[in-house]
């Protein structure tokens, strides 16, 4: 598709809180001066409101004209005209220019790199009242060819990037790259089964504190095209993650939605092509804290054969003992359970790991699978929490422990 394509060619306490849900309205097209007859997209908000950004593509007011590249605009939100300008220091040439992040301090711009050809993104400071020339930083593993996207977190120390990797599912995957205690930047690391799919996966968006990932993807199950997902990151780890949660039709459409992100309590900006060409929407928002678990009670086998007719099989097997795929057998087991209990709200599952020596990757990956197979079969993510010791020197299960509160 060109709409996405043309952007980038190159008996215990439990005491964790589990996230929060989003509530959209007052959906609405934002002004002309902004969606033209081009296609806009990327929309990041300066983080002291000051401006917009966004990108533009097939507009003969860029600088490459109607059929090359891409610009960076902005738009003033600090007064009455919304003064809108592709005239950003030196940001924007021929090729295919993009915003992909914003210091805390509204001081430092991060770009597509598309100024050499060396892998990596570039910088732009805010000096004296003006931007400086944009500097190239290189960073081994972002690739020079096929579609890449990016986000740079805020405090310069997270980077998702959307490409074609080597460890790809099928199309776009997303990764993650980190900066190791030395500040030096490492190689990327594909964010695991659970967010990637076959189809693609791109213009990812992290929340300021690390914890929340959104995203467009056509291969999980949605409206149409491509939807938005959030993913919640688990246990502090970057391949561990929640089932993603589709936002819903009050964000997405049949057609295609992406380049999501989201401020605070107050408002978050996405493009959608649902009326055409792609522009750019608004919505407002707000937030409303998932009930956290404090406390519980184990059922018994009385409780659970009153409640399933049957005693559940609560230990699930992996096919071996460093592998985090659950055994064929095992899968109509947790199928079983979660039938039974997915409008039970009040009824929680406690995985229990076995295997003092499993590494800690293994752990959280066969829990991200347990957790996975059971959301996709209707139990929600906050009725499900991992015990972080372990049980026994066996190496191959996990046990389920069913509780109430």
């Amino acid at each position: 598709m060109k709409i996405y394509k043309v952007m980038i060619l190159m008996g215990l306490m439990v005491t964790k809180s589990f996230g929060q849900n989003l509530h959209f309205d007052s959906l609405r097209k934002i002004e002309t001066q902004i969606n033209s007859q081009s296609d806009e997209m990327k929309p990041l908000l300066s983080p002291d409101g000051e401006y917009l950004y966004f990108t533009r593509a097939f507009s003969s007011d860029n600088v490459g004209g109607l059929n090359y590249g891409s610009d960076i605009w902005r738009c003033s939100l600090s007064d009455d005209s919304l003064t809108i300008t592709n005239e950003i220091g030196k940001w924007n040439n021929k090729e295919n220019n993009a915003l992909v992040g914003i210091s805390e301090n509204s001081n430092i711009f991060y770009l597509l790199n598309s100024y050499n050809k060396a892998s990596g993104i570039a910088f732009s400071k805010g000096l004296n009242g003006s931007l400086t020339k944009p500097e190239v930083i290189e960073l081994e593993g972002i690739l020079r060819q096929g579609f890449v996207d990016l986000y740079v977190a805020p405090g310069y120390d997270v980077i998702i990037v959307s490409m074609e990797g080597e460890e790809s599912s099928g199309q776009e995957d997303l990764y993650v790259i980190l900066r190791d205690k030395n500040g030096n930047w490492e190689l990327p690391i594909n964010l695991g089964s659970t967010v990637n799919t076959a189809g693609f996966e791109l213009s990812p968006f992290l929340s300021p504190d690390r914890k929340t990932l959104y995203f467009s993807s056509n291969g999980h199950d949605g409206f149409g095209d491509a939807d938005i997902y959030k993913s919640e990151r688990l246990h502090n780890s970057w391949t561990v993650w929640s089932k993603p949660e589709n936002l819903g039709s009050a964000i997405n459409s049949i057609s295609f939605d992406a380049y999501f992100s989201i401020y605070g309590d107050t408002v978050c900006y996405y493009s959608s092509n649902r009326e055409g060409q792609l522009d750019i929407y608004s919505s407002r928002v707000s937030k409303e804290e998932m009930r956290s678990i404090t406390s519980y009670s184990y059922l018994s086998k009385g409780d659970l054969l009153e409640i399933f007719g049957f005693l559940p099989n609560q230990e699930i097997h992996f096919d071996n003992d460093s592998s985090f795929a659950i055994a064929p057998q095992e899968k109509e087991s947790l199928w079983l359970i979660a039938n039974k209990i997915k409008e039970m709200d009040n009824i929680y599952i406690l995985v229990n790991n076995h295997g003092n020596n499993l590494e800690e990757k293994t752990k959280m990956e066969r829990f991200s699978q347990v957790s996975y197979f059971l959301q996709s079969r209707g139990v929600s993510l906050s009725r499900i929490q991992m015990n972080d010791s372990t049980l026994s020197s066996e190496t191959n299960k996990v046990k389920l422990d069913f509780f109430s509160r």
